[in-house]
């Protein structure tokens, strides 16, 4: 007997909203992601050094689905310590806010942070009496006075990441920090995130579109302690890219809830130029034209559809120019690297000279210079 390959046939007899939640919730591991999110795991379990991860990508490449992935794998892959440190959390993520007003807020921040971990009693933080401030009153006498309540928040929010020991924490639509009053600077707000990852020794993971690029780059303090990993999409122009991005499309289409299976990989291109290559857009659409069909009782769905299940041109303008600039940032500029080079006195070295390989280890040094060797630590050579 051949076996199903897709969704339970017993969907077909549930209610809309079960079958549009299977689909909606259907996952693919497909390679961009998997690839991605070996990376970040890697970082978060062997930082090496890495203080902040800046994981970024185009609109609808499939950063939020990724994250939850993230999220799910850590935990699974920390039970054997958990069972032995049940108060453990290894990783929390946080959605940052869009800011209401113009200014970022820390204390929303660390306000939703604590209720991630499921802190009790956010509301009722205090500092403790060695943080307390004296201000003295010469008709009154001494009275004391706690520091605002934002610091109460921030103070329970680092101590929670010391005792609870985290590996990471995810910030997702890490760009909302740059929303900030007229009063601070961009990089005060990035000070504070490196400051926070450097005392707690804790990965902070931020998520957002390319312009987090732009933040990282404000201060070389910031770039050698920041990791980039980008979340790319799947190109056109390159095939084995059409191979796996018609094999996610076959993979959707196979997982539709509704009786008659379309032939999607057929039209491929037409799905392609509508998703850019990103699998979120793409599953989106199917999404919206299956909500269509199934609540108007049908068992088809048809190119109509899809086509009512379309982003507008405008849409699809402004997410394929980011896109733009996004394969322009991972294309490599020989002339940045010369810029570099002239920076730092090396503008007369020869660009083979600079290649790594396995014959420069066996590479004699020209005569008259010194073999290299290892210098005394500690101490001065006698």
């Amino acid at each position: 007997m051949k076996k199903h390959i897709g969704f339970p046939r017993d969907l077909l007899e549930r209610s809309i909203d079960e079958r549009l939640q299977y689909f909606e919730s259907y996952t693919m591991a497909h390679p961009f992601q998997a690839q991605t999110l070996a990376k970040v795991k890697r970082f978060i379990f062997h930082p090496g050094g890495v203080q902040i991860l800046n994981l970024f990508g185009i609109p609808g490449v499939g950063k939020s689905k990724l994250i939850e992935c993230l999220e799910q794998q850590v935990w699974q892959e920390m039970v054997p310590l958990l069972e032995l440190d049940p108060g453990r959390i290894p990783i929390v993520v946080v959605k940052a806010p869009s800011p209401q007003s113009t200014a970022w807020s820390w204390a929303d921040y660390h306000f939703r942070f604590l209720n991630a971990c499921k802190e009790p009693q956010i509301r009722h933080k205090i500092l403790p009496a060695s943080m307390w401030r004296t201000k003295t009153d010469p008709a009154k006498g001494t009275t004391i006075q706690r520091r605002m309540s934002g610091l109460e928040l921030q103070y329970a929010a680092e101590k929670t990441l010391e005792y609870r020991k985290l590996l990471a924490v995810v910030i997702d639509e890490a760009q909302h920090l740059a929303k900030i009053g007229s009063g601070r600077k961009l990089l005060d707000q990035l000070d504070y995130v490196k400051s926070l990852a450097e005392r707690t020794r804790i990965l902070h993971i931020l998520v957002g579109p390319t312009e987090l690029l732009s933040f990282r780059n404000l201060s070389g303090q910031l770039s050698r302690r920041s990791k980039d990993i980008p979340f790319e999409r799947y190109r056109f122009e390159r095939k084995q890219d059409i191979r796996i991005f018609q094999g996610v499309i076959l993979t959707f289409q196979k997982h539709l809830p509704i009786s008659e299976e379309p032939d999607l990989v057929t039209n491929w291109e037409y799905l392609y130029l509508n998703s850019l290559g990103c699998v979120g857009i793409l599953k989106q659409m199917l999404l919206r034209a299956l909500t269509h069909v199934i609540t108007e009782g049908r068992n088809k769905m048809t190119a109509q559809d899809l086509k009512d299940a379309e982003l507008s041109d405008s849409q699809l303008e402004k997410i394929a120019s980011e896109a733009a600039e996004f394969d322009a940032l991972l294309t490599s500029n020989p002339n940045r690297r010369k810029r570099i080079m002239a920076l730092i006195g090396m503008d007369k070295v020869s660009d083979k000279s600079l290649v790594s390989n396995d014959e420069s280890n066996s590479r004699k040094p020209p005569v008259g210079v010194a073999n290299p060797r290892r210098y005394p630590v500690g101490g001065n050579e006698n």
